[in-house]
């Protein structure tokens, strides 16, 4: 198949590129639902789809409905319209709707006799192969597929039998059952070593659509409602798009004197996406980390996308996550690692939360908005569950030497090696200046709130440990990445110095920040042409180095693979250290970035990471602090402090 051509219509910007064939398109529900498939032919994952997001007590849970929606004349472009996406090919032209807060996909084409709808209905995760019952029959002028899928237990999971239900409907609907298990093969979960990369879906009927009639999809775990919201769906679908495109139109919006057309749409497409991983589930708001498998709410994850959210002046939905976040303070002064619960514990994620609430009192302040936002009684909340945080963490986690120590496997580079090892147990950098980022923000508590006793206290513990953190780090050249339990040092060269400049920028002076970064860039740096460039996550002389992307076999996942919200983040210091100096690897990283936006992967999506040896879209394909660091980089270079 040939590249494919995409056009980006954003207002009167129109950018032409081609894209790789097995790029993807990715729209959601923003009430956790998405639907996702290849600009052309088959899936390349089994999480692809059409999903809906089912909550209950313990959390939430996601089914898929439908597998693709497809035929067989070739695709030769792909506009993306941001509230919609619309293929064409020769004699044809098909337009993709997903409308917002309805579990519901419309699909609309000109110029095709027939389209393929295949299905696959089951909870995200079950893949045990019993007792997948499929009827098909019409009801009232619809078309109705019921699932039942018969209780079978798979491996760790018990699946209850549940029945999923998608109703088909259109003018005149015209279709022929097929109603047939086909084996596919899932091209991008193979090559990720992902288990299982083939799978049985059900071909289950051909649709031949009336010309100029749009069909709506609508699916539920309750029928009436499925069959009702079809309904609903067609009466409105104007009023649904037009206030849709509206409200996107609004959302990516920006004053930002941006000159490069890529970069302009790359930008849009990231404020796109951020608002579409911000989702509403029971009443509740929260980003997901990602898509297509990561619709979960990690805490880290989260307060490092939510500075992108306060950029787009969504400060109700801000105050509402970050209050909820504090809210769930554990008895050892940490967050949970992700809602709903898991076990994995996380050394970083209250001080990415306070923070963030630090962001947020600088943000509103600066507008002279922070009374209509965090009144007094807020403030007191804040610092009381500020201070609970400070107690516990230093009783739990403070070592007789004055350093914060984590277990193994709780900081961002949370993977081992296949034998167990390199965990980043012991004192690390990122997590001290985590500590430094707490001190901070009681300390300019204390002089909102006036109180002298308690100012004095935490600038003393700040100015005591920093200076231990100095001494312990820096060594001359940079800031060692971490102290092990036995007092060894481990200096092997990691980006983590650019997280620690972000999260508390006077750990060192501007001179050695520079000097930092001048020394550790060549060790780290990953070359990728006319791609740019990025960071990779361990020196590359390192014998645990692995220079491509290793799956969900994690050998490569913190020992190689170049992250792409690290690469924003670091372009994002470099930029604030010396500009001038640091010109070139910024801009490799912003060109970089843009590129993965728009050309691969998922479009409009910042996938999770790239190998260090080129330049790819791999692991996660739609990240979301991928993108929100990306919003931070581009306000970082074009607004008004550091304008191109």
């Amino acid at each position: 198949m040939n590249p494919i051509e995409q056009k980006d219509i954003i207002g009167n910007e129109i950018l032409k590129r081609h894209v790789d064939n097995q790029i993807s398109f990715l729209l959601s529900n923003e009430i956790g639902g998405y639907f996702s498939i290849p600009v052309a032919g088959e899936n390349i994952s089994k999480y692809q789809g059409v999903t809906t997001c089912h909550f209950h007590n313990g959390g939430w849970d996601l089914f898929k409905v439908i597998e693709n929606i497809k035929h067989n004349k070739p695709v030769t472009k792909v506009n993306n319209e941001l509230f919609q996406l619309t293929r064409l090919g020769e004699g044809f032209k098909e337009t993709f709707f997903m409308p917002y807060y309805y579990n519901a996909v419309v699909y609309e084409t000109e110029g095709l006799d027939e389209v393929d709808v295949i299905l696959d209905m089951r909870h995200i995760h079950d893949f045990s192969t019993e007792g997948r019952l499929y009827n098909i029959y019409e009801e009232d002028g619809k078309i109705i597929v019921e699932y039942k899928k018969e209780g079978q237990e798979d491996k760790n999971r018990i699946f209850e039998e549940y029945f999923v239900y998608l109703v088909i409907d259109s003018d005149s609907i015209d279709y022929k059952k097929i109603e047939k298990w086909e084996e596919t093969k899932y091209s991008y979960d193979e090559y990720r070593k992902s288990h299982p990369s083939t799978w049985h879906v059900f071909n289950a009927l051909k649709l031949k659509p009336k010309q100029n009639s749009p069909i709506v999809f609508s699916y539920s775990r309750d029928k009436e409602k499925a069959v009702s919201l079809a309904s609903y769906i067609r009466r409105n679908l104007e009023i649904l798009k037009n206030s849709q495109k509206k409200y996107v139109e609004e959302a990516t919006s920006t004053n930002l004197k941006i000159d490069n057309p890529e970069v302009m749409i790359a930008y849009k497409c990231a404020l796109k996406s951020i608002d579409e991983l911000s989702v509403t589930i029971n009443g509740k708001h929260g980003i997901y980390a990602g898509l297509w498998w990561f619709f979960q709410w990690w805490l880290r994850d989260e307060a490092q996308s939510i500075k992108a959210l306060m950029i787009q002046k969504k400060y109700l939905e801000v105050k509402e996550i970050l209050f909820r976040e504090i809210e769930i303070i554990l008895l050892d002064g940490r967050v949970p690692n992700r809602y709903p619960y898991s076990e994995l514990g996380s050394a970083d994620g209250v001080g990415w939360v306070f923070k963030r609430i630090h962001d947020f009192l600088d943000i509103l302040e600066k507008e002279e908005s922070r009374d209509r936002y965090i009144n007094i009684t807020d403030l007191l909340e804040i610092q009381q569950k500020l201070e609970l945080t400070i107690t516990k963490v230093r009783k739990h986690y403070m070592n007789e030497k004055g350093l914060m120590f984590n277990n193994a496997k709780e900081t961002w580079m949370d993977t081992t090696l296949s034998d167990g090892s390199d965990t980043r147990e012991g004192m690390r950098i990122e997590i001290q200046a985590l500590l430094l980022s707490l001190y901070g923000l009681m300390i300019h508590l204390s002089e909102m709130l006036g109180n002298e006793k308690q100012l004095e206290k935490y600038k003393g513990y700040k100015e005591d440990f920093l200076k231990t953190v100095r001494e312990d780090f820096w060594n001359g050249s940079y800031l060692i990445d971490g102290i092990e339990f036995d007092g060894s040092k481990d200096e092997t060269i990691r980006p983590n110095p650019f997280i620690a400049a972000y999260l508390h920028q006077d750990i060192l002076s501007d001179e050695e920040w520079e000097k930092c970064f001048e020394t550790i860039l060549p060790k780290l740096w990953c070359d990728w042409g006319e791609y740019g460039g990025g960071l990779a996550t361990i020196d590359k002389s390192s014998p645990l180095f692995h220079e491509c992307y290793s799956g969900e076999k994690p050998d490569s996942y913190h020992r190689g693979d170049s992250w792409y919200f690290l690469n924003n983040l670091a372009a994002i210091m470099m930029h604030r250290i010396n500009p001038k100096k640091f010109k070139i690897y910024i801009d490799a990283i912003l060109k970089s970035s843009t590129y993965a936006s728009l050309y691969s992967g998922v479009i409009g999506q910042m996938s999770e990471l790239s190998s260090a040896k080129r330049f790819e879209s791999n692991g996660n394909l739609a990240q979301a602090w991928s993108a929100a660091f990306y919003i931070e980089l581009i306000n970082e270079l074009y607004g008004e402090e550091g304008a191109k």
